[in-house]
């Protein structure tokens, strides 16, 4: 079974190798990982929009029904 790894990994090694990219054997292969690293990004935007710390940590309360225990109490006026 394979190692996962991070797509934030996989993206700083690419952007390592596109760095060195002045040696002829990984300059063959440039546009490679350049459409490699572009996939990376892609996934790792796809994966859902993060919540805002704001909205985050706000309670959240369920909406409650009238309280029926004033209503059904006799009325003690009168």
């Amino acid at each position: 079974m394979p190692v996962k790894v991070k797509m934030s990994t996989l993206r700083t090694y690419i952007d390592a190798l596109l760095d060195y990219s002045k040696y002829p054997e990984i300059t063959s292969h440039y546009n490679s990982l350049r459409m490699v690293r572009e996939i990376i990004i892609k996934e790792q935007y796809s994966g859902g929009t993060q919540t805002k710390v704001s909205s985050f940590f706000t309670p959240i309360w369920p909406q409650s029904a009238p309280s029926q225990t004033s209503a059904s109490q006799p009325g003690t006026s009168g």
